[in-house]
């Protein structure tokens, strides 16, 4: 996962996402990604790259994402729980962050632990639950 000096997601960050993680996972063939719309998600090289690699995309209208997005529906609420946990354990080792950091540093923190989260949620769950009803995830 990458992310910028101040942990927002912009259009290089949404490029290198496509490029290093989101194509590897489309290998197998065509796919179809749900993207919010936001100014980075809509630009012209966001759009050629996804494209380019047969992806299809599709918007999600302002306010409908909690009905539409699977991860909204379904996951978020486990997501967040183990997030949860990761920042405490995060803030246990590293108590300054309450109040010695930057607000920047802290961002950029929880954008790795966004990650971590990301990394354990995949790794307990989502493959669990694939498996349970006989399919696997390549990872």
């Amino acid at each position: 996962m990458s992310f910028n000096d101040t942990a927002y997601c912009d259009e290089a960050t949404t490029l290198s996402w496509i490029n290093h993680d989101l194509i590897a996972a489309f290998q197998q063939g065509p796919g179809l990604l749900a993207l919010d719309v936001v100014s980075f998600h809509t630009s012209p090289e966001v759009k050629a790259l996804l494209k380019s690699h047969n992806i299809t995309y599709s918007y999600i209208p302002l306010g409908c994402t909690g009905l539409v997005q699977p991860l909204d529906v379904a996951v978020n609420k486990i997501f967040k729980a183990i997030l949860w946990e990761v920042v405490e354990e995060e803030m246990d080792q590293e108590p300054r962050l309450n109040n010695q950091f930057s607000v920047g540093d802290r961002r950029i923190c929880m954008a790795k632990c966004v990650a971590e989260a990301r990394d354990i949620l995949h790794r307990k769950i989502i493959q669990s639950r694939f498996c349970r009803v006989g399919l696997s995830l390549s990872t």
